[in-house]
């Protein structure tokens, strides 16, 4: 009972620790809207916050896969357990088609026990035309490794969060975007004299870490690219937060009131991929009025203009070369540093940079996430 009073007033703190700070931090997908900055709704445990995809860098056959979860700092201002009979989801296509999902990998927990651990379940679903199999893929316990015969990896847990970012910065520039004030100073909190911050120093997140052998994704062994986005559900089985490339939804769906368009966050994390064209108008209309990008015609920096961009970025799915160690956009390692590739393609070259670096010891073997902070 003891240990039950506790964590109950544990979570009351995190809580209010989440409605204290809610406009502070957001950061590639943490926080990406009015649902998952409610602490009433879960305390941050369905808030996604990355997928990064790369070749293994011991197995070059092998593809990593990994999902990071429980929004802005786990263990201190959300659970640092997985929400039990929640579920978690890598959804990949593999046939060219971005948004038809010829394979999903499943997961559920369990409640904690006393140490938090918990136990879970990993489903396998695969879809062949019209026919769909089901079946158990892997059973384990957080913290633990599984080991199939097949050489598939995972680990699920509380690892250090290997994001890196100034949300900050950002907060600032999108308040000046909400005031209508000129994009010269709507960038200046990323640019000296300030000092960039890395918001996810020493933070903590929830991952589900899988290493799989290439060939189990791919539709065939000469189709190497695939694609992938991730969805978390609440139990009842409504889809509370997707993402696939960070930032998308975080970067250009905020609301800006002087202009009359209201935030499009909780809409879009109710979509699905293949709702993602129709809102490429909006998007490039939103990158033009936030980021200064040109809707039409020709970049500076020859990068995209706000149309282009827009159907890069959308659907929003990760593409991925299982063979290409390339990183970002081919698939995402985790010392990518996508947010300034992503000021650069938003301001067409602009703004280059938040000036803040990688500051997690990455493993260099499974499951290459850094060791929890204390």
């Amino acid at each position: 009972m003891r240990n039950g009073i506790l964590l109950t007033r544990g979570l009351a703190a995190m809580a209010l620790a989440l409605v204290l700070i809610s406009g502070v931090l957001n950061a590639a997908d943490h926080r990406d809207g009015p649902r998952t900055t409610n602490a009433a709704a879960t305390l941050g445990a369905l808030d996604l916050n990355d997928l990064y995809m790369f070749v293994s860098p011991t197995t070059p056959a092998n593809s990593v896969l990994i999902l990071t979860t429980g929004g802005a700092n786990v263990g201190v201002l959300s659970p640092p357990f997985f929400l039990p009979g929640a579920v978690f989801e890598y959804r990949i296509s593999n046939d060219g088609v971005a948004t038809d999902d010829e394979l999903v990998y499943q997961f559920v927990f369990s409640n904690p026990d006393q140490f938090l651990r918990q136990t879970f379940t990993a489903v396998q679903i695969t879809r062949i035309g019209t026919a769909t199999r089901s079946q158990v893929l892997a059973t384990g316990i957080t913290g633990r490794q599984v080991t199939m015969r097949n050489g598939t990896k995972i680990q699920c847990g509380l690892f250090d969060d290997p994001f890196f970012f100034d949300s900050q910065a950002f907060g600032k520039f999108r308040t000046a975007t909400q005031q209508g004030l000129p994009l010269g100073q709507r960038v200046a909190p990323f640019l000296p004299p300030n000092v960039p911050n890395n918001s996810v120093f020493s933070r903590n997140t929830l991952a589900i870490v899988m290493e799989v052998p290439r060939l189990q994704i791919q539709k065939d062994a000469g189709s190497p690219n695939i694609s992938c986005w991730i969805r978390s559900l609440s139990p009842d089985g409504t889809q509370f937060d997707r993402t696939g490339l960070p930032a998308i939804n975080t970067a250009t769906l905020f609301p800006l009131p002087l202009l009359g368009l209201p935030s499009l966050q909780d809409a879009f994390n109710s979509l699905k991929p293949s709702d993602d064209v129709g809102l490429r108008g909006v998007a490039a209309q939103r990158i033009n009025l936030i980021y200064g990008l040109p809707l039409t015609g020709t970049v500076a920096n020859g990068g995209p203009n706000a149309t282009a961009l827009a159907g890069v970025v959308l659907p929003d799915v990760m593409p991925f070369n299982t063979t290409s160690t390339a990183g970002f956009l081919n698939g995402r390692k985790l010392t990518d540093d996508v947010i300034d590739a992503e000021l650069n393609l938003l301001t067409g070259g602009a703004l280059t940079t938040d000036r803040v670096n990688v500051d997690s010891t990455f493993l260099t073997t499974f499951p290459y996430l850094a060791a929890p902070v204390p």
